[in-house]
């Protein structure tokens, strides 16, 4: 699937996959949305990557990308085993 559309500043983007697609049909529906944080954060556990946490416009933790730790995701979570490590600042925060 490949969609092509314009940015905000008129600028031609081509993406691909979920989160494109749902742009483009929000935008060609006109249902209203709007876009989260602009970075995610990584999710690690014991400083190893585990994946990263979509942030809400609160800067709170909203969903959890789990790729490298899948298998074991719920037990690290009840665990409180992940961390949350901001891209956009220094300080690690407990998923």
């Amino acid at each position: 699937l490949e969609v092509i559309y314009t940015t905000d500043r008129g600028d031609l983007m081509c993406g691909f996959g979920d989160k494109d697609v749902y742009r483009a049909a929000f935008e060609e529906l006109g249902v209203p949305f709007r876009m989260m944080a602009p970075r995610p954060a990584l999710l690690v556990h014991q400083q190893r990557y585990a994946g990263l946490v979509q942030l809400d416009d609160q800067n709170q933790s909203f969903f959890a990308h789990v790729s490298a730790a899948k298998g074991e995701m719920w037990d690290l979570l009840e665990a409180g085993a992940l961390q949350r490590c901001d891209l956009s600042e220094a300080a690690s925060k407990s998923v």
